[in-house]
């Protein structure tokens, strides 16, 4: 895609030699009249760079390029200020302004259009470091939702172990509580989906291998469907292990306070994984 750049200058002669230069250099080339104009056009195009004359009816080139600066200040395209306004402090407020050069009229084709490739070129590259700080950052934040993720599944898989099967309030209180930390699950899961599809990442470390941030979340929504098949199928594994109808009063007493200590920990750890979460 060619870049673009916004020409700005209330002289005809100007506007038109600078976009035969600039087209012929291979960019695509739009022209305002006037510091107004350029304004505008500068919010409705977002050029990647702007060449502003100062001395202009209607709104002169600082002015404009402060409008410029104020509206776009997450990320302003570089203004090079092309003028016959050559004295030392007219150059000191250009650059005052966020000016990334200043270009006295009358120039040289070739010099002007050496210092636009330069400041396009430091553009690139800072949207580039901007682009990689940010795909880190993502990536680093999506390993550690996935692996409490994972922690959160495991410990759902344990607790499911430990549920009597002929126990239907047991059962159907558990099945609630599942489906609604599974339905939250699934949640974190398209979000990082989402993120992993948006971004420039192809691939991050994780758990020791080489593997994509959707292949992770596909893994994940096995796990959830492989939790609550659990509960919803018919329980054939423990019927290998069924227990005996009538427990002892002993075994009552065991089997209720270990699911007290069951519902304890499973309180715990919901509580840490949530600040573990809000702290990411």
């Amino acid at each position: 895609m060619k870049e673009r750049i916004l020409v700005v200058d209330d002289q005809k002669l100007y506007r038109e030699a600078l976009k035969s230069m600039l087209q012929d250099a291979g960019f695509r080339v739009f022209l305002a009249r006037d510091g107004l104009e350029g304004v505008q056009k500068a919010i409705l195009l977002k050029p990647d760079l702007i060449l502003m004359d100062v001395v202009m009816p209607n709104m002169d080139g600082f002015s404009a390029a402060r409008e410029i600066n104020a509206v776009s200040k997450d990320n302003p395209p570089p203004i090079v200020f092309v003028t016959s306004k050559d004295s030392a402090s007219d150059k000191q407020t250009g650059y005052e302004l966020g000016g990334e050069d200043y270009v006295i009229k009358p120039f040289e084709p070739r010099e002007l259009l050496a210092r636009v490739n330069l400041r396009l070129h430091k553009r690139r590259e800072a949207i580039q470091a901007q682009a990689r700080a940010r795909a880190e950052t993502l990536s680093q934040l999506m390993i550690t939702i996935a692996h409490y993720i994972n922690n959160a599944l495991s410990v759902i898989r344990g607790r499911t172990r430990l549920i009597d099967p002929e126990n239907s309030d047991e059962v159907r209180e558990l099945l609630d509580t599942l489906d609604e930390q599974t339905d939250k699950i699934h949640r974190v899961i398209a979000s990082l989906t989402d993120m992993a599809s948006h971004s420039s990442i192809k691939t991050s470390t994780y758990a020791g291998s080489t593997r994509t941030m959707l292949d992770i979340a596909e893994d994940l929504n096995e796990q959830i469907e492989g939790a609550k098949a659990l509960f919803t199928g018919p329980f054939s594994y423990r019927q290998e292990t069924k227990r005996p109808e009538h427990d002892c009063p002993d075994q009552k007493e065991n089997k209720s306070s270990d699911a007290k200590d069951d519902d304890q920990n499973d309180k715990d750890i919901s509580v840490n994984g949530n600040r573990g979460l809000q702290a990411s």
